[in-house]
């Protein structure tokens, strides 16, 4: 499909269009300093709720049989001009003393935000008003006082809210954490387990509210095997926080679920796997893990990526409507040149057998890093990551916006430089023209933008 995407810049803000038969869509961000508005926080006293509580394939298994803060915030509602004179309206939040924010979208289109307030150590979920305004906010702490961090939210088709993450005591080892809320942001029930040292990361739930989660554990779980270093774990929990299944896998040294998805085929999770212990100057050679479960966790393949010498390590895995797995990493390049290591990022895609069908290395003028994933109502996958030293100026990082076919084809791609050091975090796509939502951060400040339509 044949896209064009237009910058332009009006009075001091900067406007994208992304525009093609099936999408049209636009965004406006102040670059100045924003004028004194709405808060970020607007309307939270009514809603706060607060809890205690080369090739890219290697085959290297045998298949199995398939089966089952307190800071100031700023939002922005601005105005700006298409090249083409139209209007453009759209909103941006940005607020300190919290993390960036993973993002999720309801049955109904409704945007939800997940941050980590690094100024209390605890998480703060928000559901969004049609001008990113906040209809609740509910606050998560640990009762004894214990860190808290966010990794993960999805929402189910009747509305509940996932989230996954960690609680890190100070005496103790962390702990998994998975969290469920009403739709009115009440506390629902908290499961918090672990083995050794563990961490809750990707999350997806299906169509009966069921949640799958993926994450990292240093020690065995019971019925499980630990294999060293920290090992990758894959668990289902019932629309009741009820533990179905959990299993374990790894090697000899570390290894940590990072993302996942569901299908009626099975669970799809993207997982780091170190080849090596970390050396004196923190690096170790890693690759990319794909790996297949059934719908009642038995693993049934693996698929693994790199390059020699190389670490490599996944940031998201979504599954297109084609039955295309597609999975978005980031890699480094160790060197003892003066100018330095050597970054990147790519996307790669899977048929839902395991198959290797295409792997796209993102590049820009500047180095490419991180990366998260949506589907569009195009059809298109959306890949948003940032870039470094963009131009050659000392301004970075910087945000970039790749749209990708089914088929791995480039069909547009936007780089920006807003002035910040900016950097993304997660992006929502929805079905229709105006829900195209990123988030990240920059300088201590998370943000949180929406892309309209003209």
């Amino acid at each position: 499909m044949g896209m064009d995407w237009l910058w332009s810049r009006t009075k001091g803000s900067l406007s994208l269009a992304l525009c093609s038969s099936a999408l049209c869509l636009g965004a406006c961000v102040e670059q100045g300093e924003a004028d004194e508005g709405e808060a970020s926080e607007t309307g939270a006293e009514s809603g706060t709720q607060t809890g205690t509580e080369g090739e890219p394939e290697t085959d290297t298994s045998t298949d199995a049989d398939e089966g089952e803060g307190e800071g100031e915030g700023e939002a922005d509602s601005s105005e700006g001009e298409t090249e083409g004179g139209e209007a453009l309206s759209c909103w941006y939040i940005a607020e300190a003393g919290h993390g960036p924010a993973k993002l999720a979208l309801g049955p109904s289109g409704q945007l939800f935000s997940l941050a980590t307030r690094d100024d209390l150590g605890s998480l703060r979920v928000v559901e969004h008003g049609p001008g990113g305004e906040a209809l609740w906010v509910a606050e998560y702490a640990d009762a004894l006082g214990a860190s808290v961090e966010g990794s993960d939210v999805a929402v189910d088709d009747a509305g509940r809210i996932y989230i996954t993450g960690q609680v890190s005591g100070q005496d103790e080892d962390s702990d998994a954490l998975l969290l469920a809320y009403s739709n009115i942001g009440e506390l629902l029930w908290s499961q918090r387990f672990g083995a050794g040292a563990s961490g809750a990361r990707g999350l997806r739930v299906d169509a009966e509210g069921n949640a799958y989660v993926t994450g990292f554990a240093s020690g065995a779980f019971e019925g499980e095997d630990h294999e060293g270093g920290t090992d990758s774990f894959v668990a289902k929990f019932s629309a009741a926080g009820e533990q179905l299944w959990l299993v374990e896998f790894g090697n000899a040294y570390d290894d940590r679920g990072e993302a996942l998805d569901v299908h009626e085929t099975g669970v799809y999770v993207a997982a780091r796997q170190n080849l090596a212990a970390v050396d004196d100057e923190g690096f170790a050679k890693s690759r990319i893990m794909l790996v297949k479960l059934t719908l009642a966790g038995a693993i049934s393949w693996t698929r693994v990526f790199n390059e020699s010498g190389q670490m490599w390590w996944p940031r998201d895995l979504i599954i297109h409507p084609e039955g295309v797995v597609s999975v978005a990493g980031s890699y480094t390049i160790p060197s003892d040149e003066p100018e330095g290591d050597t970054t990147g990022a790519i996307v790669a895609g899977y048929d839902l057998t395991g198959h290797a069908e295409w792997l796209e290395y993102i590049s820009s003028p500047g180095v490419v890093s991180g990366g998260a994933l949506g589907l569009g109502a195009d059809g298109n996958i959306y890949y948003a990551a940032q870039v470094l030293d963009i131009g050659g100026g000392a301004l970075g990082p910087d945000i970039l916006l790749v749209a990708l076919t089914a088929a791995g084809a480039v069909a547009g791609s936007v780089t920006r430089d807003y002035g910040l050091d900016d950097y993304t975090q997660d992006i929502a796509v929805g079905s229709g023209d105006a829900e195209l939502y990123l988030s990240g951060g920059y300088s201590g400040w998370g943000f949180v933008t929406q892309y309209c339509p003209a």
